[in-house]
């Protein structure tokens, strides 16, 4: 295990370094609540790391980084990332030439957010990725603010397929920590600001998509299952950018019979489409 610390916010990372410094940084931004570097870890971080370095962090609040009071925006997030890629330039001593971002579910959001600033993006990965439209983040905070157990309920609803893969202590535990999250952190606030903020700029989702598609300037990798609640907002992103010639290099691939927990389903193959975007 390692740590970083700067300010308030300690950051638990897992770095792979390969032996040509000259490889591209892969950067994987996970879920919200119950996910974890352990999602990446446990899945194509190793496959990955055989071409790439490969950076994995717990998001703040989650896993072992630390839990803090406020600090749950998308800017706070971007400055982590920033914090961490210095981190891996100076200390670790690798030669950062290009960086690929990886965003699962909620991760994806912060993975189009964070590629419109961080230098030397090569390309994006939304596996499974929420786009950070204001009806997503609006459905979130409703959900998010629910009590008692209509919220266990919710919460079981959302992130089952994470559970289901965890003792009974782990799922307890990854339960409170989601509870602190949602009850004792800024994190609903710093949502809202975001919900409020797209919304002046975009009153409705297919606007969201045109913006969306105007600001990323880099190839997408689109993973999706069929059946998850993300597709359609996905292929729409897609589909505007082969339309107006802002995504030529754009991949979606979409996997029959699955549904948003893709990633523990079909990781052998996700796994391989990683690798292969990753050298192409």
């Amino acid at each position: 295990m390692a740590y970083y610390q700067y300010k308030d916010r300690r950051l638990h990372y897992q770095f792979f370094s390969h032996e040509n410094s000259e490889v591209p940084l892969v950067i994987y931004l996970h879920g919200l609540l119950m996910d974890n570097l352990s999602s990446g870890y446990f899945t194509f971080a190793h496959d990955l790391k055989q071409h790439a370095h490969v950076l994995l962090f717990d998001l703040i609040g989650h896993g072992r980084s630390s839990m803090v009071k406020q600090g749950y925006a998308y800017e706070d997030h971007f400055q982590d990332i920033k914090e961490l890629v210095k981190l891996v330039q100076t200390e670790l001593k690798v030669k950062q030439l290009s960086v690929m971002l990886i965003g699962c579910s909620f991760g994806g959001s912060l993975a189009l957010y964070a590629s419109q600033y961080l230098e030397n993006i090569q390309s994006v990965v939304l596996l499974e990725g929420h786009l950070g439209s204001p009806k997503f983040i609006e459905q979130l905070q409703s959900d998010l603010q629910a009590t008692g157990d209509e919220a266990k309920d919710l919460i079981f609803q959302h992130f089952q397929h994470w559970l289901h893969r965890e003792s009974e202590r782990k799922r307890k535990r990854l339960m409170q920590r989601a509870h602190e999250l949602i009850y004792d952190s800024s994190l609903l606030k710093d949502l809202q600001t975001k919900a409020k903020q797209e919304l002046m700029a975009e009153p409705h989702s297919l606007d969201y998509i045109k913006q969306m598609s105007l600001r990323i300037k880099v190839p997408i990798l689109y993973l999706y299952g069929e059946h998850s609640d993300t597709y359609s907002e996905a292929l729409s992103l897609f589909q505007e950018r082969q339309a107006h010639a802002h995504g030529l290099n754009d991949q979606f691939t979409c996997y029959p019979n699955r549904g948003h927990a893709l990633l523990w389903e079909e990781t052998q193959a996700i796994s391989q489409a990683l690798c292969h975007w990753l050298k192409s």
